[in-house]
């Protein structure tokens, strides 16, 4: 799955893992979630 289709098909993820994330995909994240809808 694309993270682009994750976020727009809204799911919301209840457990984590005790894991570091990368910069560089956290700053994909935040730019992809920009066009999400909001509630």
């Amino acid at each position: 799955m694309e993270l682009k289709d994750a976020i727009a098909k809204r799911y919301s993820v209840r457990s984590y893992l005790d894991k570091k994330v990368d910069k560089e995909l956290v700053k994909e994240i935040l730019e992809v979630s920009k066009r999400a809808p909001s509630v």
